[in-house]
């Protein structure tokens, strides 16, 4: 369904075992250094280069390696502990850890803190279980000047660092007695390592979960299970370029604050599900039923602030309001913004599953998924899947044959549902003054005063529904002489149907904008997938295996229409 649409990530976190209490660590420490440097000229063969092209150069004597001034050899530690015990109805494991990460680049490092806890607690005679999880993650990255790379290169090896020359440092440089050379009116040429050291670029973040999950077993074959979960970020930028560089001369300080989530996270995700499983044995045949409900909320938030133009580089980031920019129109794009949207996805889904005498194998998935980003009209999904499985190594022909230890023939069919590469609010219309391509409808001017002038943005569309997805597939797995040798083959085939994006929008439509979100095209991938391992050398204290893989895999456009929507070639170059 629609938890699968991208593939599925299953992680297992350690958990405490009962009986004695345990302490583990683990560490390590490493330095990162530049693999492979760009190979640039040094003074002297910038000087030979120049006097052979008759190029009279304005020499300042010196000899300055720009890209190895703001690099340097970067130093990773890594620490984790973590203890675990507990009884026979009560388990606990509880870990914290702590990584710093010095960049190759000046100024530019990652330093995370993190901490876990996991509960685990019987009750009631053992019907009840009892699970709890707890994390956060603290963290602080100094990004990197991606400028000062740029203008390591088109600086001067024959120019210096420093200077102590009035004629080749900015007003700001001079007040604060940096003594950064600069060279007046070059373009693109700017002071690497001012670059670096006067610019102030980070942010600290945190990261929470907290999980509950209650089972309780109602009969010996039919269980309750409910699982609550909370997730959420928060991350604060900080940003300030001093009035000492000449890049930055003009805007005489510029800061910024940030408060959002953290990149690819949301700022808050509530998550409530609720299963019945029943498990049954009866003569040779094992069955199961599951049939579940779930909710999920997700919001994601923040706001930026933005000013320039200091009297002191003192104030930084801290008083934004000290900066003249906004009160002079510099900052009449960027000073203010902020945002916020949510979305919410409820399903009910179940399933069946059967197997006979461990030979024969069925599962039937039916899933109805509703996502509050999709069109008034289409909102609800239906995804159905199935499989087959005959584990042919368990029949009478091949049991307890030495050779072959596992035989097994794969058959499944399936459908799921895309709406992770949308955004809340697609499908509505929409005002703004900043359009999908950040230009802008610009301001107008009344009685003194400039305001932004307000214009479509988006075209609505009730009748956006799901992208679907449905693969067929057939597999072998397979183990060999004494599981030596394992491996598994597969065919499938995908079809996507619906498939989202942005398109110019029809006249027939009345449209208020140029483009629109709408289910167009199709799309096919086929191939074949081999993997196979061998256990080469199997001694008691030493083993040694190897992996083999293998795979084609044939795309074809299908479509590029549906309906009175068309797309363009291009979008898929």
């Amino acid at each position: 369904g629609a938890r699968a649409a991208n593939g599925v990530i299953i992680i297992t976190t350690k958990r405490g075992k009962g009986g004695k209490s345990s302490v583990e660590y683990n560490g390590y420490t490493g330095i990162d250094v530049i693999a492979k440097r760009p190979d640039y000229m040094n003074a002297s063969e910038y000087r030979a280069a120049a006097k052979s092209f008759g190029y009279t150069m304005d020499d300042k004597g010196a000899d300055t390696d720009w890209f190895g001034a703001i690099t340097r050899t970067g130093k990773v530690q890594s620490h984790n502990i973590a203890i675990g015990g507990g009884t026979e109805n009560f388990s606990y494991r509880a870990s914290v850890g702590y990584l710093k990460q010095d960049g190759v680049v000046n100024k530019s490092g990652n330093e995370r803190l993190s901490a876990r806890i996991n509960l685990d607690q019987k009750a009631l005679n053992g019907k009840l279980d009892i699970q709890t999880n707890l994390s956060a993650i603290t963290t602080r990255r100094d990004f990197v000047n991606y400028d000062a790379f740029t203008y390591s290169i088109t600086n001067l090896p024959t120019d210096p660092i420093y200077t102590t020359a009035a004629s080749n440092q900015t007003a700001g440089g001079i007040e604060a007695g940096a003594g950064y050379f600069e060279r007046p009116g070059a373009f693109s040429m700017y002071n690497s390592v001012a670059e670096i050291n006067e610019t102030t670029n980070y942010a600290k973040s945190i990261e929470y979960l907290g999980n509950l999950r209650l089972s309780y077993k109602l009969t010996d074959n039919l269980t309750f299970a409910a699982n609550g979960a909370l997730k959420g970020s928060s991350s604060s930028g900080y940003y300030f370029k001093s009035r000492i560089p000449r890049s930055n001369e003009a805007a005489k300080g510029l800061a910024s604050r940030g408060l959002g989530p953290v990149s690819g996270a949301p700022s808050e995700d509530k998550l409530l599900e609720l299963t019945f499983n029943y498990n049954k044995t009866f003569g040779g045949v094992n069955f199961g039923a599951l049939a579940g409900y779930s909710y999920q909320d997700v919001t994601f938030e923040g706001f930026s602030a933005t000013n320039n133009n200091f009297i002191s580089d003192a104030i930084s980031f801290d008083n934004l309001g000290a900066g003249a920019g906004l009160a002079l129109g510099q900052r009449s794009n960027d000073a203010v913004s902020s945002f916020h949207s949510n979305y919410k996805l409820i399903s009910f889904f179940g399933r069946l599953q059967a197997s006979i005498s461990e030979k024969y194998f069925a599962t039937v998935n039916l899933r109805r998924d509703g996502s509050s980003k999709f069109g008034a009209n289409n909102k609800w999904g239906f995804f159905p899947s199935a499989s087959v499985g005959w584990t042919l190594s368990n029949e009478d022909f091949l049991k307890g044959n030495s050779k072959i230890n596992n035989l097994k023939l794969r058959i499944n069919y399936g459908q799921a549902g895309n709406s992770e590469g949308i955004r809340p609010y697609t499908t509505l219309a929409l005002l703004g003054n900043t359009k999908p391509d950040n230009s802008s409808y610009g301001k107008y001017y009344d009685n003194g005063n400039w305001y932004p002038v307000y214009g479509p943005i988006q075209n609505p569309n009730p009748d956006l529904k799901w992208e679907v997805a449905t693969s067929y597939g057939a597999g072998i797995d397979f183990s060999l002489f004494n599981y030596r040798i394992t491996g598994t083959l597969d065919y499938y085939i995908k079809n996507t149907n619906d498939m989202l994006y942005n398109v110019d929008a029809p006249l027939s439509i009345n449209p208020i904008y140029s483009q629109i979100l709408a289910n167009v095209a199709s799309m096919r991938n086929q191939g074949l997938e081999l993997s196979i391992n061998g256990l080469i050398i199997d001694k008691s204290d030493f083993k040694y295996d190897a992996t083999i893989a293998l795979a084609t895999l044939k795309n074809e456009v299908t479509g590029l229409s549906s309906g009175i929507f068309a797309a363009s070639d291009q979008i898929f170059l």
